[in-house]
C-alpha cells in the first residue's frame, strides 16, 4: 500500500510539473493565445496577446472575442462557434485591434476543446505584419522590375532548351516580329521574323550555352529583320540552372547598339577632321613664317623684272631672261598664296556682292580660258541674296573648279553654273556641322566628265593630292578653294561617280546688310602719275629702295624710313603732313606697322595709310577678313599695281576732302 501510495505521489508530482511546463511555455509563446467560452468570452491569454494589445490580463479576461479582432461580430462569432464544434479545428486570416486602436494582420489556428463537460474554444494568433510588409515590398520590387524589363529599349529573352520562348519583353517582341508579349512567348527562334542566316547563328550560340553552361557574348553584328529593317545588335547570353545542375534554359539581354555605331563613325569622322585642322593649323604656321620674307624676296624680283623690261634700252636676249626671270616669281608668288589659302592664313578683303553678277562677268572669261569644246551654262535664281566675300578669291575658286572641270572632259562637255536660296532649318542634316540654321546662298559648279571614285573624293580637298600626270598640276587648286570658302565662312561639297560627272556646291552665308555699291563690277584702274608727298616704311632695303624708286618715277616726293621708331620720330618731327603713309605691317622694332599708324593719327588724324605685306599676321585683319576701311596691297605686286594703288586712295581722299 505505501509503495502504490509513493507512485501516486510520483505521478502527482510529473504531472504537476509538466503542466508547469505548458503554463511556461504558454507563457512564453511568441504567437497570441487566447481561451474563450461559448459565447466568446475571454478567459485566458498569454502573455504575448498582453504586449501586443496593450491591454492587462485584468483588462482582457472579461473582453469578448469581437472586441480584440476587427473582422469579428457578436453574430458572426456563434455561427463560427457552430461551425467550430462541427470540424473541431479551422484557420484563417483576420485583423486584430492593439488598445491604442491600431490594427495589425493576423493568421488564426482555432481549435475546439471540451474538458470536464465544459466547451472551450482555443486559438493561436500570429502577427504577420513583418511578413505582410515583406511580400509587399517583394511585390513592389517585382512590380518595379517588369515595368523597368517592360519599358527598357534592350531586348530581353528567355528560351527553354528547345529553343521556344518562355520569356520575354515588349521591346523584344515588338522589334523581333511586331508581336505582343502573349503571342510571343512559345514560339520557336525560327518563329521571330529573323532571317534565317540570323536565328541560325543565335541557335548556335544558345545550344553553346546549354551545353557550356557558360556565359557568351556575341560580338555586335548587323541584324536584318523580314521587312527590311537594319540594326546592329550586341548580345549576351547565359543559361539558366536550378541547384547548379544542368541548364534548363537560356537567358539573354541584347543591346541596339546602332546609334552608338553611327556616333563612334561621327566622332572618327571628327577626330579627321581634327587631325586635318592641326595639319591645316601647321602648314599655316610654316606658309606664315616664310610668306613675309619669301614674299619680299619676290617683290624685288618681279619689281627690278618689270623695271628692266620697261626700259626700252633693254632688248633682246637680256629682255627675254628676264621676262622668263618675272614669270617664274610670279609662279612663286601663286604658290605663297595658294599655301596661305587652304591653310586660312590669307587676307580677304569682302564686299557685299550678289553670286549673278559675279558669274556673269567671269562668264566671258571662262568661254576664253576653258575653249570652245566646252559649253559653259548659267542657271541663275531670281532675287538671289547677297553674300560677304572676296571678289578677287571667289574669282579664283571658280577658276580652280572650272579648269578641274574642263581637264574632267577632254573631249568636251557641259559646265554649269547655277546659283539658289537655301533655308537650313532646325532639324536639317550637313555634313559640315559649322552649317547653321538659317539663309544660305548656293553656289554649284557640275560638270559632265569622267567624275570619281570615293577614294578620290575622300582625298580631294588635301594639299598636294592631284590625279593629274606629274608636272600638270601641284594638287593646291582644290584646296586652295576649299581653304578660301571655309575662310570666308562657307562650306564647300562634292558629289560624284564615275563616268556621271562632278557637282561642287557651295554655301555661303546670307549677308544681312546692304551692299554699298549695288552691283558688282571686275575692278580695272589705269597706271596715272602725282606729285604728292609719300612717306614709305619698309625694313627690307631692297624693296625699300623699288618702292622708292617705282614712286620718283611716277612724280611722287619719297620720304623713307627703315623702322617704325624712326618713322614715327621722323614724322613728328616733318612741318607739314605727307600726303600718304605707305607702310609695311610687319617691322622690326618695337612698332608694327598698325601701331605706328595709330600713333601717326594723333599728329596727323586726316592722312590716309596704305599697308603693304606678303603676311600681315592678323595686325589688320579680323578672322582673315581685312578690317573696314583699310587700305592694302599685297605682296609681291608690280611697280604698275603700286603705282595705281597709291593714286586710287590718293584720289578717294581728295574727292571725300572736296566733298
Amino acid at each position: 500500500m505505501k509503495a502504490i501510495n509513493l507512485e501516486c505521489s510520483a505521478a502527482t508530482a510529473t504531472l504537476q510539473h509538466f503542466e508547469k511546463l505548458a503554463q511556461q511555455s504558454i507563457e512564453r509563446a511568441v504567437d497570441l493565445i487566447q481561451w474563450a467560452n461559448p459565447e466568446g468570452r475571454i478567459i485566458f491569454v498569454n502573455h504575448a496577446t498582453c504586449a501586443r494589445t496593450g491591454y492587462s490580463p485584468d483588462e482582457l479576461q472579461g473582453m469578448y472575442l469581437w472586441d480584440l479582432d476587427i473582422e469579428m461580430s457578436r453574430e458572426s462569432w456563434a455561427k463560427r462557434w457552430t461551425r467550430l464544434k462541427e470540424v473541431r479545428s479551422r484557420k484563417f486570416e483576420s485583423r486584430h485591434r492593439t488598445k491604442t486602436g491600431e490594427s495589425y494582420p493576423v493568421e488564426v489556428s482555432a481549435s475546439y476543446v471540451e474538458q470536464d463537460g465544459r466547451e472551450y474554444s482555443f486559438g493561436f494568433a500570429r502577427d504577420v505584419s513583418e511578413r505582410r510588409a515583406a511580400e509587399q515590398s517583394l511585390r513592389e520590387s517585382e512590380e518595379r522590375n517588369r515595368v523597368l524589363v517592360d519599358t527598357t529599349s534592350d531586348l530581353i529573352f528567355s528560351f527553354d532548351p528547345s529553343l521556344c520562348l518562355t520569356g520575354i519583353n515588349r521591346a523584344a517582341a515588338h522589334l523581333l516580329g511586331g508581336l505582343t508579349v502573349d503571342a510571343a512567348i512559345g514560339r520557336h527562334l525560327s518563329e521571330l521574323g529573323l532571317p534565317e542566316e540570323t536565328w541560325r547563328r543565335w541557335e548556335e550560340r544558345c545550344l553553346e550555352v546549354l551545353e557550356s553552361g557558360q556565359v557568351i557574348s556575341q560580338p555586335s553584328r548587323e541584324v536584318t529583320l523580314a521587312n527590311g529593317a537594319k540594326f546592329v545588335l550586341e548580345t549576351d547570353l547565359w543559361p539558366i540552372s536550378q541547384n547548379g545542375g544542368k541548364p534548363i534554359g537560356v537567358r539573354g539581354i541584347s543591346r541596339d547598339i546602332t546609334e552608338r555605331i553611327k556616333a563612334e563613325e561621327t566622332l572618327k569622322e571628327r577626330d579627321e577632321q581634327l587631325r586635318q585642322a592641326q595639319k591645316m593649323e601647321a602648314i599655316g604656321r610654316l606658309a606664315g613664317g616664310i610668306a613675309h620674307d619669301f614674299n619680299n624676296v619676290l617683290t624685288t624680283i618681279i619689281g627690278y623684272s618689270d623695271l628692266i623690261l620697261a626700259d626700252p634700252g633693254h632688248a633682246g636676249t637680256l629682255r627675254e631672261d628676264v621676262g622668263e626671270i618675272k614669270v617664274a616669281a610670279e609662279r612663286a608668288s601663286t604658290l605663297t598664296r595658294q599655301i596661305l589659302a587652304f591653310s586660312r592664313r590669307q587676307t580677304l578683303q569682302p564686299e557685299i556682292l550678289c553670286l549673278n553678277d559675279v558669274l556673269k562677268e567671269l562668264q566671258r572669261l571662262l568661254a576664253r580660258t576653258l575653249g570652245e569644246n566646252i559649253e559653259v551654262v548659267l542657271g541663275l535664281a531670281e532675287d538671289l541674296g547677297l553674300v560677304e566675300v572676296d571678289a578677287h578669291q571667289l574669282e579664283q575658286v571658280l577658276l580652280n573648279l572650272s579648269i578641274n572641270a574642263r581637264d574632267a572632259m577632254p573631249e568636251g562637255g557641259r559646265l554649269t553654273l547655277e546659283t539658289a536660296n537655301i533655308e537650313l532649318g532646325p532639324t536639317s542634316s550637313s555634313k559640315d556641322e559649322r552649317m547653321k540654321p538659317g539663309s544660305y546662298v548656293m553656289l554649284s559648279v557640275a560638270d559632265t566628265g569622267v567624275g570619281m571614285s570615293e577614294e578620290v573624293r575622300s582625298h580631294l580637298f588635301e594639299p598636294f593630292f592631284t590625279t593629274k600626270e606629274q608636272g600638270k598640276g601641284t594638287g593646291l587648286g582644290l584646296a586652295t578653294a576649299y581653304g578660301t570658302v571655309r575662310q570666308s565662312g562657307g562650306s564647300i561639297f562634292v558629289q560624284s561617280e564615275p563616268g556621271k560627272g562632278s557637282t561642287f556646291r557651295i554655301y555661303l552665308p546670307r549677308a544681312d546688310r546692304a551692299p554699298a555699291t549695288p552691283s558688282y563690277s571686275r575692278p580695272m584702274y589705269q597706271s596715272q602719275f602725282g606729285i604728292e608727298s609719300i612717306f614709305v616704311v619698309e625694313d627690307e632695303v631692297a624693296v625699300r629702295e623699288l618702292v622708292k624708286r617705282t614712286l620718283e618715277r611716277h612724280g611722287y616726293s619719297v620720304t623713307v624710313a627703315p623702322n617704325g621708331d624712326e618713322a614715327l620720330a621722323m614724322l613728328q618731327g616733318l612741318r607739314r603732313p605727307p600726303d600718304l603713309l605707305l607702310t609695311d605691317v610687319v617691322l622690326t622694332g618695337s612698332l608694327q606697322g598698325n601701331e605706328l599708324a595709330e600713333r601717326t593719327r594723333d599728329v596727323y588724324p586726316a592722312m590716309p595709310v596704305l599697308y603693304m605685306s606678303g603676311y600681315t599676321r592678323n595686325a589688320i585683319v579680323h578672322s582673315g577678313n581685312l578690317e573696314d576701311g583699310v587700305n592694302y596691297i599685297e605682296k609681291p605686286f608690280a611697280p604698275e599695281a603700286l603705282a595705281r594703288r597709291v593714286r586710287e586712295i590718293l584720289d578717294r581722299q581728295r574727292a571725300g576732302l572736296l566733298a
